[in-house]
This record gives C-alpha cells, sequence and structure tokens, in this order.
C-alpha cells in the first residue's frame, strides 16, 4: 500500500511518513527484521483510525520485538536500558537533563537507524508468547508484521510502565476497534489476548489495580468502551 494512503486511513500524522519509511527501509536493509514485530506507539497509530489524528502523542522512536535475536544482527546492537522518566529544565546557567533509568534494558541500532529499538524475548517485564500473534501490513510491497491488539495493550497498560502518554496511545486505538480502522481487530480477542499475556506475565489483578482505578477516575474525555475493557481486563486476572 502506498505511504500516502497508510497516512490518510490511519493515526499517523503527514509528518510522520518519515517512519513508515524508516520501518520499511529496516525491513529492506536487514533481512533478519523480516520476522520482528513492529509494536509500540507505531503499531498503536497504525491500529487507530484518521478521527484521532493528532491526537496521539507523536512518534519518537520505533520498536520491534524478536523472540531471538539472529547471530548476523548482534554485531550492530549495542543494549541500553530504558528511561523511566526524563526531566529537561533550562534556566540562566543552560539546560540540564535528569534520566531516570529503568532496570529494564533495550537493544539499539548503532548505525543510521538509531530510533529504532528492538526488545528480545522481554518487552521490560511483559514476557512474549510462545506463539506471538501478529497481522501484517504491506508497506510499498515490503510486508510488516505489526503485533496483535491483545499484545500492544499488555505493554501499553502494564502497570510497571503505564502512564498518561501510553494511556493517550491506547485508548485511541481501542476506541478505533469495530470503526473501519486499517487494521481490523476483534474486541473481545484483544481482551482475551492481553489478559493471556499477562497471566503469562505474572501480572495479577493486585498489580493492575493502579491502572484501573487511574482509566475509572479520568472522568470526561474518555469513552466508556475504554473503561470497559480495562475493567474487563482487570476481571479476568487472577487475584
Amino acid at each position: 500500500m502506498d505511504i500516502n494512503k497508510i497516512i490518510r486511513a490511519t493515526g499517523l500524522s503527514k509528518s510522520e511518513t518519515v517512519f513508515l519509511e524508516r520501518i520499511k527501509q529496516i525491513n529492506q536493509n536487514y533481512p533478519a527484521m523480516a520476522e520482528a514485530i513492529l509494536i509500540g506507539s507505531s503499531a498503536c497509530k497504525l491500529y487507530s483510525t484518521p478521527n484521532y489524528k493528532g491526537r496521539i502523542s507523536q512518534i519518537t522512536d520505533i520498536d520491534f520485538v524478536l523472540k531471538e535475536l539472529p547471530d548476523e544482527m548482534k554485531n550492530y546492537l549495542e543494549l541500553e536500558h530504558l528511561i523511566n522518566s526524563m526531566t529537561i529544565r533550562t534556566g540562566m546557567l543552560g539546560t540540564k537533563k535528569r534520566i531516570k533509568e529503568s532496570k529494564f534494558t533495550v537493544y539499539k541500532l548503532k548505525d543510521e537507524y538509531c530510533e529504532i529499538d528492538i526488545f528480545e524475548r522481554d518487552i521490560a517485564n511483559i514476557k512474549i508468547p510462545c506463539k506471538l500473534k501478529h497481522n501484517t501490513i504491506n508497506i510499498e510491497e515490503v510486508e510488516i508484521k505489526i503485533a496483535n491488539a491483545g499484545l500492544i495493550l499488555a505493554t501499553q497498560l502494564n502497570p510497571n510502565a503505564y502512564n498518561t502518554r501510553r494511556d493517550n496511545r491506547v485508548r485511541f486505538m481501542v476506541d478505533s476497534i469495530g470503526n473501519n480502522s486499517l487494521i481490523g481487530t476483534n474486541y473481545e480477542g484483544a481482551i482475551m489476548d492481553c489478559i493471556e499475556v499477562f497471566d503469562n506475565s505474572e501480572v495479577t489483578q493486585e498489580d493492575f489495580t493502579k491502572v484501573k482505578n487511574e482509566v475509572n477516575n479520568k472522568g470526561k474525555g474518555i469513552s466508556q468502551k475504554y473503561v470497559n475493557l480495562v475493567n474487563d481486563i482487570y476481571e479476568g486476572l487472577h487475584a
């Protein structure tokens, strides 16, 4: 599918065309990446309808997951800690950046594709299912694998990583389900797949309580569909 058509049919904005180009290029330049599955904000936006264009936070990097890193990729990768939070303050003495690193790690490409993050087996504390379900999209004749909605829900609603930015991404993706989004998905199936990933990652009701409470207390601007989905996930988890 032509990149401009993908932009028009999804939550991606025109300024994010470059990220689709990069996703296509990385698959062309690194044959091993043909098995990589797209996750994160890029995937959320591809699942979202154009109604939410401009309302989802801008993409800053591109996340992929692989069950196992191919040997031919290892020389191009560097292991780094994920960033929990970053504060930038500008004053008379200049700009100060304060970064709080996570204990979880990610691989970054060392070459010109420095915005590419690659997770192996786990995404933070979320364990990748043995049978990793995915959808596909063709970007100008290059097939790209995209994580199924359940895995995306689990990574974005992960209690160890949940924040306003991730909530913003995933709620518009959820509201797009059943509304002629470019990548179709099933609402009940997404919930069940998310619960399965959480169970496999030992995320319990107690762990998920904070996320559930935050979503339920947001009030105006949050759809009942999204609130119901979060509550259904909570109810399906082990106590």
